[in-house]
């Protein structure tokens, strides 16, 4: 993800927040559907090319949007709104994390197969993913 950011930064520059966001964002779930049907025979080759991928997409919307947001502000207040963006993705980091493990115990514990678990858990993951894509659709386009 580190080495993907300045190309991002990049793509940014030359199509615009909406765009990379939807790519970004479409690539995040697109490849996050599979992953949904893992399961015990599932080769571990697919699923770390899959998440490589994932990652990447996730990586395209992120680094634009922050960059949008930082633009936004004047000079003087950069600083302090970069530190609230960091704080807000550890926060929201943190919520997803305990939302999907949550879940996988629920269904775990009813169900008593950690497969389905897992399989709930990324559930919940592809549906936080399609709520952040349908959020882009009201990012407005920028002025070049």
């Amino acid at each position: 993800m580190a080495a993907l950011s300045p190309f991002a930064g990049r793509l940014y520059d030359k199509m615009g927040i909406k765009k990379m966001a939807m790519i970004g964002a479409l690539l995040g779930l697109i490849t996050a559907v599979p992953m949904f049907f893992y399961n015990a025979q599932t080769s571990l080759g697919w699923l770390t090319l899959l998440y490589a991928i994932r990652c990447a997409g996730l990586i395209l919307c992120y680094t634009p949007a922050q960059v949008c947001a930082l633009n936004a502000l004047p000079q003087e207040n950069v600083v302090s709104g970069n530190t609230i963006i960091v704080t807000m993705a550890q926060v929201a980091n943190s919520f997803c994390t305990a939302l999907a493990v949550t879940t996988k115990n629920l269904v775990q514990d009813q169900t008593g197969s950690v497969i389905s678990g897992y399989q709930w858990s990324l559930g919940t993951t592809i549906l936080v993913t399609l709520l952040a894509t349908l959020l882009i659709f009201g990012i407005k386009k920028q002025e070049r």
